[in-house]
């Protein structure tokens, strides 16, 4: 069956898409609607008003449209988001004159999937919501309302959220501050030492390319690959594969979507790029092109087992190299 709200809107771009689909599952499980709210209000002293009603895009003003109002029995609650962009002119202000105009008790709430800078304005408005510790809401603060719902319309609503990346990080046991512990991070980066070792025997280049996130990159290891950069991207570890811009294999990947299986039966996936250029400049001008992206789900590669996770990294740079040289080698044969 398909899920409804992954059908594409015409002519709505993908904010107003997702607050159209929201609406529609907050007003069709009144309980979701409700825990909504509740979790709006529950870092506030404010008692938690009973959900009535969700509405796209309320017309409030000739000059205003803002992306959802809330409307509740004692208060009304109006929230805008964010799924990528940042927030316009004064936006939040904007918003909170509007509260202010409204008949009828009215805050404003802002939930985006990152962390975006709010001004002090904004933030002093006793009109305001805003979580204990943050200065606004964050997406990933929602999804587990919506996961642990058993109506089937939740289940299809989980989906959108897990494509928009809404969804909390996995914790990892021993890995669980990875993404924010320099400590934790350079514990990862020390496990890439077996993987090292296996391709500097082909005479690659191996090292990290960044301090700052867990990633390695395994450059030359043969003539046709530039290189394969490894890193770490939500629940998944990826590998992204660039030829040099000269390779008569650009297009070799190119419409491949398939999964296979590692030699100790990791599942990874694989999806063919369209080439498309490195935005740096190399010193040797050969300016790569990246081909294809492989994902592995980082829970089949992080272990508390240092040693386990050593070799999981080992058998899944292996299987991506070996995958991608077989791929070469088909599109050589004449």
């Amino acid at each position: 069956m398909t899920n409804i709200f992954l059908l594409p809107f015409q002519n709505l771009q993908s904010e107003d898409c997702f607050t159209a689909c929201l609406e529609y599952l907050l007003n069709r499980v009144p309980d979701i609607g409700q825990q909504f709210v509740d979790t709006l209000c529950l870092s506030t002293e404010l008692p938690s008003p009973k959900f009535q009603k969700a509405i796209d895009h309320p017309f409030l003003d000739t000059n205003n449209r803002p992306d959802l109002l809330l409307e509740c029995d004692e208060f009304n609650i109006i929230c805008e988001h964010k799924l990528g962009s940042g927030l316009g002119d004064r936006q939040l202000e904007r918003y909170l004159d509007l509260a202010n105009r409204q008949p009828k008790k009215t805050y404003l709430a802002f939930i985006s999937i990152d962390e975006i800078t709010i001004s002090d304005d904004a933030l002093q408005s006793e009109n305001y919501l805003s979580p204990d510790l943050y200065s606004h809401f964050r997406w990933k603060d929602f999804y587990p309302l919506v996961l642990n719902s058993n109506d089937p319309l939740a289940r299809e609503f989980t989906e959108l959220m897990l494509c928009l990346k809404m969804n909390p990080p996995e914790k990892f046991e021993g890995w669980e501050d990875l993404s924010s512990n320099p400590a934790t991070l350079e514990k990862f980066q020390e496990q890439w030492r077996e993987v090292s070792d296996h391709f500097k025997k082909m005479g690659a280049i191996c090292r990290p390319y960044s301090s700052k996130k867990p990633n390695f990159g395994i450059k030359y290891p043969t003539h046709w690959l530039h290189l394969l950069y490894l890193y770490i991207e939500g629940p998944n570890l990826e590998g992204l594969v660039w030829l040099p811009k000269n390779s008569p294999y650009l297009h070799a990947f190119e419409n491949l979507d398939e999964g296979f299986l590692s030699q100790e039966n990791r599942y990874i996936e694989m999806i063919g790029l369209e080439p498309e250029k490195a935005p740096w400049k190399t010193k040797d001008n050969l300016d790569p092109y990246s081909v294809a992206i492989y994902i592995i789900p980082l829970a089949d590669v992080l272990s508390p087992n240092l040693a386990v996770t050593r070799k999981a990294l080992l058998d899944v740079a292996v299987a991506i190299f070996d995958h991608a040289r077989g791929v070469i080698e088909k599109r050589a044969r004449p």
